[in-house]
């Protein structure tokens, strides 16, 4: 009887992330998705999940270059795309980032193929990550 009732249970919970997978509709927020900056040189900001509106603010920043990462591409369960807004700039979105296996990263990457950058001159930059669907 217990193997039954934890079939069932998977059974319900592939169907559940199937049914969001399938019903996402691209620009949708991806809530509950760790982001983290890599900065130059080599300093790390702690991942951050993303909010329900799929946003990561980082607040009082130092002066140097950040990349942005997503931790564990494991934990999409659909292609995502990555804006970044600093100041009153905005990056280019980045280009689709895919699901994965358990603990691959994956950066946000330009057109070109190059990571995405923001670099910030004085102290106390403030940025934001947004994580939408791509399809």
């Amino acid at each position: 009887m217990k193997r039954f009732t934890a079939v069932i249970a998977v059974c319900a919970a592939f169907l559940t992330l199937t049914a969001t997978a399938a019903f996402a509709k691209v620009g949708d927020p991806i809530p509950g998705i760790p982001v983290g900056l890599e900065g130059d040189p080599g300093s790390i900001v702690a991942p951050i999940p993303t909010n329900g509106e799929g946003n990561v603010t980082f607040n009082n920043m130092k002066p140097g270059r950040y990349t942005f990462v997503l931790i564990d591409t494991s934990t999409l369960k659909v292609p995502c795309r990555i804006s970044v807004t600093f100041g009153r700039e905005k990056l280019p979105i980045s280009e689709a980032i895919l699901p994965g296996k358990h603990g691959a990263q994956a950066f946000a990457l330009d057109k070109s193929g190059h990571k995405l950058t923001v670099a910030l001159d004085r102290a106390g930059g403030q940025i934001t990550v947004h994580l939408q669907t791509e399809k």
